[in-house]
């Protein structure tokens, strides 16, 4: 699909806030001294969404390849750190 200067633009400002909130709900929930924990916080923002979309009319054919195309993008460094091509193109290997 191809997008105008000004939908990637807000398509970008989209992401980087979203990557924002969810670290920062990460960080917190690893901080809660033991009230929550990093992945039931994970999974509840993931189940959220996906509620969310469905109800904008995101089908299930339409979620699953967002989905499968983010998980599939994802690479890991030597050390095992994670390199997202979405958040931090400049680090990947693969072509974003």
């Amino acid at each position: 699909m191809d997008y105008s200067k000004e939908e990637k633009l807000v398509i970008q400002t989209s992401m980087e806030y979203s990557w924002d909130k969810f670290w920062g709900a990460i960080e917190e929930a690893a901080d809660s001294k033991g009230e929550m924990n990093e992945v039931d916080v994970a999974i509840g923002l993931i189940l959220e969404g996906v509620s969310f979309m469905k109800g904008a009319g995101m089908t299930e054919v339409e979620l699953l390849d967002h989905v499968k195309e983010h998980y599939n993008s994802i690479e890991f460094d030597k050390d095992g750190n994670m390199i997202d091509p979405i958040s931090a193109p400049e680090l990947s290997k693969s072509e974003a």
